[in-house]
């Protein structure tokens, strides 16, 4: 099992610029459902190899996408998502509150109880994080990813750079 883990790490990160290019593609074209699945498809291992960047890019043409199509089961799935990134990546955690609050809103008038879960523990955890650190829009340090896949772990630094 592990070997298939570290398989399918290593093929999304030799594809990433192709699923990236693919969700730009997608929502030039007008393919809005294409667009956001892509990048929702593709959110967690952007997290878990810490490309912010990258998630904000692509979740901006994602939400773009599902309010051109009025669906807001895809609209809270993203902000959930982009709002992990903002916070993981240290860079704007007003933001990525603002991401949590409106995606619990659309999860809860939805019906979505799994989701409105989800996004309240990850406002749970950007408070939390806010409360340890102090400083809530200090971004943290990142380590290097050369050597592989980087990921969140007990021992890396969170949001302001203390270590968790």
């Amino acid at each position: 099992m592990a070997g298939d883990v570290w398989e399918a790490v290593h093929w999304f990160e030799a594809e990433r610029a192709v699923l990236v290019a693919a969700v730009t593609h997608a929502h030039a074209r007008g393919w809005w459902e294409l667009c956001w699945e892509i990048t929702d498809a593709m959110s967690i291992a952007l997290e878990h190899q810490w490309r912010w960047d990258i998630s904000g890019q692509v979740h901006g043409l994602a939400l773009d996408a599902a309010d051109r199509l009025r669906d807001g089961q895809a609209r809270a799935a993203l902000l959930r998502n982009l709002g992990e990134a903002l916070r993981d990546g240290g860079d704007d955690l007003d933001r990525a509150a603002e991401c949590f609050s409106e995606a619990i809103a659309l999860f809860r008038s939805s019906g979505d109880a799994h989701g409105e879960s989800d996004a309240l523990g990850n406002l749970g955890i950007l408070q939390r994080s806010k409360a340890h650190c102090g400083k809530p829009s200090e971004p943290s340090p990142r380590p290097s990813c050369a050597s592989g896949p980087c990921h969140w772990s007990a021992g890396w630094p969170g949001p302001c750079g203390k270590r968790r």
